[in-house]
């Protein structure tokens, strides 16, 4: 016999008051032809603020995924006007991993975009309509 456990609800972990979070996944079609990297960003109230996903063409590195997700990650807190990044600092932005349970809606996220063309999306003042971010998670 097989015991499985109850599944988790998802787990935010938030940002230290007055920062903003933003979490990244990358993920690869179920064909391998095409990837994409995805980043979500929330107050520390959990509020949403924006969402940006970059879907590629023949990519299929798990490793250079991820350090794609994170250069994504710097260009929605560009886009957002959440940090002003110099070349010559980065102490505005910390770079922490987090288990599956709290970043649910990202990998989502970048699963959903991974089998559509190949570009950049944004989205600034709703939620993508292609998976189920809410606009305010529980704390």
């Amino acid at each position: 016999l097989h015991k499985t456990r109850p599944a988790r609800p998802p787990r935010w972990i938030p940002p230290p008051t007055g920062l903003a979070k933003i979490i990244v996944d990358a993920g690869i079609s179920r064909t391998g032809n095409t990837s994409a990297v995805a980043a979500v960003c929330r107050d520390e109230q959990g509020v949403y603020l924006g969402a940006s996903a970059v879907t590629f063409d023949g990519l299929n590195s798990p490793e250079m995924l991820e350090v794609i997700a994170c250069i994504e990650a710097l260009a929605l807190a560009s886009d957002l006007g959440e940090f002003n990044l110099r070349k010559d600092s980065f102490d505005a932005a910390l770079l922490v991993h987090e288990k599956r349970d709290s970043n649910v809606e990202v990998h989502n996220l970048a699963k959903a975009v991974s089998s559509l063309s190949r570009g950049r999306r944004l989205w600034l003042l709703d939620t993508p309509d292609i998976t189920c971010i809410p606009a305010i998670l529980p704390i």
